[in-house]
């Protein structure tokens, strides 16, 4: 785990410590970035980009968790570490951007300290990219099941993980915003396609989401605007929260 933000960014500077291989499922998937800004979950720092000769592609555990979860095959990333020009956190806490990546000031790193980094890095992240294509990308922290997140009032930028697309199961779950709001009063909400954002409380939504998560948005964002501090969760698992 990590003990601070100062001392993540001090392990950055001189190389980062990832979570052990061995826990295959903090090997995640992108599945395009594209030029230009992305929204990444628990994307903090280049190095965290698998690319050709990394161990990780040796290991057959792994292979196969990404075949059996995304479908797909466990390869070097299309997008290099050097084509990562700059990573931003929306921290909800203060409402503010701060730059993560490359070189954080002095000002950027008291907003990152305004709010605990085991709930920065859960969050999703602005992934300035010069180039294109899948990513395959190491975690910092264990996941934390969605529900477990606060959610802050005014902008959240929530990582889209793993559990909020399949069900407990493995199936795909097709869970809309409805079914996982647990007690957050959601005023607005949008993905960002990569050009442009899309609302999912349009009518019909924009790009024909109709309000779903869809399964090509694993290890994205979704950007929610809420009233209250609340907790995101199955629909029924929450109390509501006490009246004004």
């Amino acid at each position: 785990m990590m003990k601070g933000i100062i001392l993540a960014f001090l392990i950055i500077l001189i190389g980062f410590v990832f979570v052990s291989a061995e826990h295959n499922q903090n090997v995640k998937v992108y599945p395009f970035m594209q030029e230009g800004w992305n929204l990444v979950y628990s994307f903090i720092e280049p190095k965290q980009i698998i690319q050709a000769g990394d161990s990780e592609l040796n290991d057959e555990s792994i292979a196969n968790y990404i075949k059996e979860t995304y479908l797909i095959d466990f390869k070097a990333s299309s997008v290099k570490e050097d084509e990562i020009k700059a990573i931003y956190a929306f921290v909800p806490t203060v409402q503010k951007y701060a730059l993560v990546y490359p070189d954080p000031s002095d000002k950027d790193m008291a907003i990152l300290r305004s709010i605990d980094d085991d709930e920065l890095i859960q969050m999703a992240f602005w992934v300035y990219s010069e180039g294109s294509g899948r990513v395959f990308y190491n975690s910092v922290e264990e996941e934390v099941h969605f529900d477990q997140r606060p959610i802050y009032t005014g902008w959240n930028f929530v990582g889209l993980s793993i559990d909020l697309i399949l069900d407990p199961e493995g199936g795909h779950a097709d869970y809309t915003l409805e079914d996982v709001k647990g007690n957050c009063d959601i005023e607005k909400a949008f993905i960002w396609d990569g050009f442009k954002w899309l609302d999912l409380f349009a009518s019909p939504a924009e790009g024909g989401l109709d309000g779903e998560i869809d399964d090509d948005l694993i290890n994205t964002g979704l950007v929610i605007k809420v009233t209250n501090d609340c907790n995101l969760g199955m629909s029924g698992t929450i109390p509501p929260q006490l009246p004004n």
